[in-house]
Order: structure tokens, then C-alpha cells, then sequence
């Protein structure tokens, strides 16, 4: 029988003077086990420990994850809670490439900083190690941390209605906040597997560019970002974590079943309408370990990737211009709540950097409801076909093709990616090109390169589905704020590893690009085989103010990978490091044989923002894989993301510089060729 073990922390107290006293954080922890013993009582299989104010030492808080949530083992679920306070060090100059912005997050044990010792916070690094210690076990892990700066601690439904939560209704009193610690903690004052481990590639091997990494060994809900403060509220006798409120507030609502995506959508529809800048954050936030019901479960997948929800006074759907939405001048971008009828729609009426406000139409939504929605009304596609037109095509082969193009679209529209157009266009040379020489279908670049094997006109459908495929990849390629502010802020480098190197080096010079304005790297040669290139990825912020940055890889196989930089805020004049300052392996895909003159290419896409977006939007499959099978909002299976359901036609069509106040952001892509060289 499956065991859920529990670690429960919570610290209202602290021995340091300079460290303010909290009120919420036992009871906190107090609503937690009521959760705990409704839902699954208290018999031998739920192992709950808790740890109050002075128990939850720095020491006793490390013995308890080993000790008790390391019995968890496979079908096991291991819960770590924390309330408390947050915050920042430094880190020792040996971990410097751990964090981007020049700070570790921590969380302040009861004996943190005490007069007359050298005890440090936990930091996030540490709480990772121990994490990956019990997840290796095989038991599901999950972390829920309701602290100032929790985002970045362990990261390698309907919502509140605010005319009648509690949530809403009590002013936030509280940060859960403590000053940065005063100097970076002793290197050996750390785990020592920390210490032996000074990077993941160390505790885990390097990682490879290409393919997706392996499962997630974690899900944590945390109450805000890692830049942000966690507040609690309510009398002092009475107090909780608005987080907690609102956490526990949509467990309740919500039911047994809903998982870990669907609750934190609606705290953190709770939090924002109750504070502003507490943003809670999900991680992964793309991976099937969050599409699990709370605690453990078989996992299913959103129905939606776009969600339209009610903050303060008006609605918004999570997606911007960064993510392909655009509002121009006599464009009538629209959504529609998702498989409902009579159809449902509401109007895009202003479009920011990560998110865009809309205006239903005709209705009255629930404002104590999050809804999920599809893009029902798009601009123009970007990305032109043409479908035979010349001697050699089979004309019943290319009407086959345009017939399915024309109703590859919701309820039998023509598909929302591509755009049909002939042969001969004398405004614009077609994107690509459908050739059906001899009954076969094949896809073509512009330039006549074949981007797809030979179909047949049994296979129509999958034609269409890879055509719109290549669609979503190109026009994330061609992404651009053309005028951005931001345009070179930040700098994308490439390291070649050394012997041995398994830390990246801040300052060694990149390798720098060829003629073709690509980075060339290698395979070696070692005995009768070859080793692919190691390299470390740096992202240099040369501005003088903090950025949020995402690195894409854009593969030759038409797949988009957010894995290697996924989302964190670069400090002026620093550097984020791919992987956490890891090694990076370029190589060949696995359908490839590794032999003199293979070669490949990845498009390392860079994109630089004002303001905080989510990168999970942008993954795609290879071309032809299962993960890229074309799927419609209304069918079951993997879930590509927002620009799945997006035409993503918004490039910036005219050079209208945005107001000043308006967050700006920026997109940049350097080639890397990875080949193997002729043996000479």
C-alpha cells in the first residue's frame, strides 16, 4: 500500500533578534494537517512530521527530509510544506553560476544567523540536493513553499471571487521577508554533497542540447517569484499566508481530482486579485508530473493551453506578444470559451509583453471563474504555401491537399497557420512548397529543399498536420520586436569546455561565428568512435538593468526545446549559464548517423523581456515525432502549449516604437553547425 509521508514546517519565531516574528505560519501549518487528516485520515499510511519554531533548526529540518521523507519509495508520495521566512545570500565564488541574478533564494531555518554561530539559511541549491535524494528513491515528490523569494528555491479552476473570499477581503499585513543574509555562507559550512558537486552536470552527467530531459523528480507550488515578497494576513491571532488561504481555499473547492496546474491557477488568481507584485509560481510548468491530481496520480492533460481569468476590474488571457498575439489597427483577434455552447467569445483589446486584456462579448462572466479558452478569430497567417502548379504535379494529388488545408481549421475552417497562395504570387515568394510529382506529397522550403519524406494521398491529413507544424516552427523563428530598446542587451555566448571542465568559467572568451555568422563545433575523434562536442552556454546581460531572459533551441528537426535557459531574471552586468552552469553536449539526432560530414544545426533563440512570460508556450515536438502529431484543443493526448492554438501571426508589422511605459522585449538567434569532421 502507498504511504504518504508529510514534513511539515512552519516558524513564527526565530532565534536571530534582527529577524522579525511572523503569526501565520503555525496556523498555516495547522490548516495543513486538518487537509492532511480529512483527506486521508490518520491511518498507518499517512506519515506526517512537524517541525514548529525551535524544532525546525537548520540540522533538524535536513535530518527530517533525509530521515522521513527519505523512507518514501516507489508509489510513495513525500510532501514538504514551509512557512516561514524568505530570502537572499550570496553565494560562495565557487557557485557563482547557480544563479543568474547574482543571488541565491533561501529559506530561514529557526537557528538561521543566531548570534555566536555560523549557521546559514538553507539554501535553494541545498533544499535541490535533498529533493533529488528522496526523488531518487522513486517516491513523488511535492514541495509547497509559502515564503518571500520561493520561486527559484527548488527549481533545476475557478478562482476567488473577490466580492466574497477571505482572501480578498483582509489587507495583506505581512511580508515573509528577512533582510539578505550579511556575507555568502562558508563553503563548508554547506551539504557536503553540495560541496563535492559544485554544478548538476557533476551530480548528474551533462546534458544534451537536442532532446527533452528526462521526467521531472519534483512539482513545487511556491507563493511568488523569486524577485517578489510572500505576504500573510488577517489578525494577528488568525493570521495565514494569503497563499496558503488561497492554495488550500482551491484544494477544498476544487475536489480531490484536481491537479496540481488546475489549483495554482486559481490561487494564483486569488493572490494577484489580493496583492499586488505576489505572483505564485508552478514548477514545471511543462511537464505531465503537474497534470497530476494533488499528491500523486495518473496525470491528464489541460484542455486548454490559454486561460481567461478576472484581475482587478478587467479580464486577461496568458498570452502577449511575446507569445504571437497581435491587436493591429482593423485586426479582430478573438477567444471562445472552449467547448461550450452557444459559442462564447471575448475580444482582444490590448496586448502586453506576456499577457493580453480582453472584452467578452455579449455575456457576463463569472468573475469568481477561470475559463478555458481557445483562439477562435485570428489575424492574416504569416507563413504562405503553394500546393502544386507546375507540369510534373498531379492536379487530384494537390486539390486533395488544398481541400484539407481549406478545413484543417476548427469546426472545418482553413487552418489558422498557413495561408494558401499560388505558385507564382507576384507579391511574395511562398514559405513552402507541396510538390505531388507521381501521387506523392512532399514538403519543400522556399529555396526547394525537401523538409519531409514522400506521402502518399492516403496520408493527406498528416501532410497538413506536418505543414502546420513547420508553420509554428518558423514563426517562432522569425519572432522580432524590430524596435526594441532591448535589441543587444543581452548576449548569447558559447564556451568550448576544457579537459576535465565540469564548471563554467565566467569570463574565457566565446567562440565566435564564422563567415555564415555561425558558431562551427566539432566531433572528435576517440579510437574507432566520436565524441560530440562539450560546451557551456553562457547569456551575458550588458545593460544596466535586471532582464527576464528565455534561451529557445530551435532544432534542424523542426522541434522547439525551452529546457536550457527556461525562464530566469539576469542582474545588469551578469551572467546566466544553460543548465545551471552544466555542460552542454551538441550532437547529432539519433535518426543520424554519426559519420564524416554529418551535420546538424540548432538555432539558439534568445528572448529578453521586461517583463516575466512563460516559456513552456513555446515547446514543440520533432517533426513526425508522437509529441508533434498535430492535436486540436477539443482531443485528448500531449499538450503542446499556447502557440499550438495560437496562428502565431503576430510579428510586429510596423515599426511603431511602443510608449515608454510599455514592457518591452527583444528576440535574437545565433546558429551553432555541429559536424563531424573528414578523417583526413
Amino acid at each position: 500500500m502507498s504511504s504518504l509521508y508529510a514534513l511539515l514546517v512552519g516558524i513564527n519565531s526565530y532565534r536571530a533578534p534582527d529577524l522579525s516574528r511572523l503569526f501565520g505560519c503555525l496556523n498555516d501549518v495547522g490548516r495543513v494537517e486538518q487537509l492532511l487528516d480529512a483527506r486521508f485520515g490518520s491511518g498507518s499510511e499517512t506519515r506526517p512530521l512537524t517541525l514548529l519554531n525551535e524544532q525546525a533548526t537548520r540540522a533538524a529540518v535536513v535530518s527530517a527530509f533525509r530521515e522521513h521523507l527519505g523512507q518514501a519509495g516507489p508509489g510513495d508520495t513525500a510532501l514538504f510544506w514551509f512557512s516561514g521566512h524568505g530570502s537572499l545570500s550570496r553565494l560562495p565564488p565557487e557557485l557563482w553560476h547557480r544563479e543568474p541574478s547574482g543571488w541565491c533564494q533561501t529559506l530561514v531555518c529557526h537557528d538561521s544567523r543566531a548570534d555566536g554561530t555560523e549557521t546559514p539559511d538553507l539554501l535553494d541549491c541545498e533544499l535541490r540536493v535533498l529533493i533529488s535524494e528522496v526523488a531518487a528513491r522513486g517516491a513523488h515528490v511535492a514541495v509547497v513553499l509559502d515564503s518571500c523569494h520561493s520561486a527559484g528555491a527548488t527549481r533545476t479552476g475557478p478562482g476567488a471571487d473577490p466580492q466574497t473570499d477571505e482572501v480578498i477581503r483582509i489587507a495583506p499585513v505581512a511580508p515573509r521577508w528577512a533582510e539578505p543574509a550579511p556575507r555568502p555562507p562558508a563553503l563548508e559550512s554547506l551539504l557536503p554533497e553540495l560541496v563535492g558537486a559544485t554544478n548538476d552536470a557533476a551530480l548528474g552527467g551533462n546534458r544534451d542540447v537536442g532532446p527533452d530531459q528526462a521526467d521531472a523528480d519534483h512539482v513545487a507550488l511556491t507563493a511568488c517569484r523569486d524577485d517578489q515578497q510572500a505576504y500573510e494576513t488577517g489578525p494577528w491571532n488568525r493570521r495565514n499566508g494569503i497563499f496558503t488561504l488561497g492554495l488550500l481555499d482551491a484544494i477544498e473547492r476544487l475536489g480531490p481530482g484536481a491537479t496540481y496546474r488546475e489549483l495554482m491557477v486559481a490561487a494564483r488568481c486569488a493572490v494577484e486579485n489580493a496583492r499586488d507584485r505576489q505572483v505564485p509560481t508552478l514548477y514545471p510548468a511543462d511537464h505531465d508530473i503537474v497534470d497530476q491530481p494533488f499528491l500523486g496520480g495518473v496525470s491528464r492533460a489541460p484542455a486548454s493551453a490559454l486561460v481567461m481569468r478576472y484581475k482587478r476590474g478587467s479580464w486577461e488571457i496568458n498570452a502577449g506578444s511575446i507569445h504571437g498575439i497581435e491587436a493591429a489597427a482593423g485586426e479582430d483577434v478573438r477567444v471562445a470559451v472552449h467547448l461550450e455552447s452557444p459559442v462564447r467569445e471575448a475580444r482582444v483589446t490590448r496586448v502586453r509583453t506576456e499577457l493580453s486584456v480582453v472584452e467578452p462579448l455579449g455575456w457576463t462572466p463569472d468573475i469568481g471563474r477561470q475559463y478555458d479558452v481557445v483562439l477562435s478569430r485570428v489575424p492574416m497567417p504569416a507563413v504562405t504555401v503553394a500546393v502544386g502548379g507546375t507540369s510534373r504535379d498531379d492536379p487530384e494529388t494537390a486539390r486533395a491537399v488544398i481541400d484539407a488545408l481549406r478545413s484543417a481549421g476548427p469546426d472545418g475552417s482553413p487552418s489558422p497557420h498557413l495561408r494558401l497562395v499560388p505558385l507564382d504570387d507576384p507579391e511574395k515568394t511562398p514559405d513552402l512548397r507541396v510538390s505531388t510529382d507521381g501521387c506523392r506529397i512532399r514538403v519543400h522550403s522556399f529555396d526547394g529543399g525537401p523538409l519531409t519524406d514522400d506521402l502518399t494521398r492516403a496520408d493527406v491529413h498528416t501532410a497538413v498536420a506536418r505543414l502546420e507544424h513547420i508553420a509554428r516552427w518558423r514563426t517562432i523563428r522569425n519572432l522580432a520586436n524590430r524596435v526594441s530598446r532591448l535589441a543587444g542587451a543581452v548576449k548569447i555566448e558559447v564556451v568550448v569546455a576544457e579537459p576535465g571542465e565540469i564548471s563554467a568559467p565566467r569570463d574565457r572568451a566565446p567562440a565566435k561565428p564564422g563567415d555564415d555568422g555561425a558558431v562551427l563545433l566539432t566531433y572528435a575523434r576517440a579510437g574507432d568512435g566520436w565524441v560530440p562536442p562539450m560546451v557551456f552556454i553562457r547569456l551575458r546581460n550588458t545593460s544596466d538593468r535586471p532582464l527576464y531572459c528565455v534561451l529557445l533551441d530551435l532544432t534542424d528537426r523542426h522541434a522547439v526545446h525551452p529546457h536550457l535557459f527556461p525562464g530566469r531574471i539576469i542582474a545588469p552586468r551578469n551572467c546566466g549559464v544553460a543548465f545551471d552552469g552544466g555542460l552542454v553536449a551538441f550532437q547529432l539526432p539519433e535518426d543520424r548517423a554519426v559519420e564524416p560530414g554529418a551535420e546538424t544545426r540548432d538555432y539558439l533563440q534568445l528572448l529578453v523581456s521586461e517583463e516575466e512570460f512563460p516559456a513552456t508556450s513555446f515547446h514543440l515536438g520533432a517533426l513526425g515525432t508522437q509529441r508533434a502529431v498535430e492535436r486540436s484543443p477539443s482531443r485528448s493526448g500531449s499538450f503542446t502549449g499556447i502557440l499550438d492554438q495560437l496562428g502565431m501571426t503576430a510579428l510586429h508589422r510596423e515599426a511603431v516604437r511602443p510608449p515608454a511605459a510599455a514592457p518591452d522585449w527583444a528576440s535574437s538567434v545565433l546558429t551553432v553547425r555541429t559536424r563531424v569532421p573528414e578523417i583526413s
